[in-house]
């Protein structure tokens, strides 16, 4: 299948260190790994204008697990190479980086709340997206729903194996139910949700305030080298 990977790659991060491991890292980064991404993104459109077509959908869905556990194994390596822990903190990681400056920058009231069972750690790679996906969440809040108190909600899905991380205002909501402008980020929110095998659901309350709802399967993290 076109999508393998090389075998060989594993040993890569054992040959090479210092400034040559980072090179291999930002080439794997930014030629490999983009180039899986776009394919999925690409699937998840091509897959959007197949409704009713369940053989097609069929194969689109096995096509993107097969692209997806590549980009996860080669995620692998670059975070190997780049000597990145494979743990955080990343309720700390939202609070100090993200939500305090937030605040502090827009006076908007930004709370939130920490399910007793969120994972401990996350993959930096999965952590990166789903701050990307909170920080998007939280700009739209800001300059398109005119909101003055912003609820982040991270814990588990009410199906079991999934975590979610939900991000409410009390603004205007979105222009229309279920229908979003391109520019407000959500398009690349549902595109990066995608990537980590999940889906991106967006809530309006007519009396004001929206929602927006990531979910994605608690084991989507990348494996270990050894893997």
């Amino acid at each position: 299948m076109f999508l393998s990977l090389d075998p060989e790659i594993e040993i890569v991060g054992e040959a090479a260190d210092g400034e040559e491991a980072l090179h291999l890292a930002r080439e794997l980064h930014d030629k490999v790994s983009q180039t899986l991404a776009a394919m999925l993104i690409d699937l998840e459109r091509f897959k959007s204008d197949q409704a009713g077509r369940a053989s097609v959908l069929r194969q689109v869905d096995q096509l993107q697990e097969w692209t997806r556990d590549a980009l996860t194994n080669v995620r692998g390596v670059v975070y190997d190479l780049r000597g990145e822990p494979a743990g955080n903190d990343f309720p700390a990681l939202l609070r100090t980086g993200l939500l305090e400056p937030y605040a502090s920058r827009t006076g908007i009231d930004v709370r939130m709340v920490v399910a007793d069972d969120w994972p401990e750690k996350l993959p930096p790679g999965i952590a990166l997206d789903l701050y990307m996906i909170v920080q998007e969440a939280l700009q739209n809040a800001h300059r398109h729903g005119g909101a003055m108190v912003v609820q982040v909600d991270l814990g588990p899905s009410a199906v079991g194996g999934l975590m979610s991380i939900t991000v409410s205002d009390d603004g205007r909501g979105f222009p229309t139910v279920g229908e979003l402008r391109p520019g407000q980020g959500i398009i690349g929110m549902r595109e990066r949700a995608a990537l980590l095998g999940g889906e991106l659901e967006t809530q309006h309350n007519p009396a004001g305030g929206s929602a927006i709802r990531i979910v994605i399967p608690l084991s989507a993290d990348p494996p270990s080298p050894a893997n």
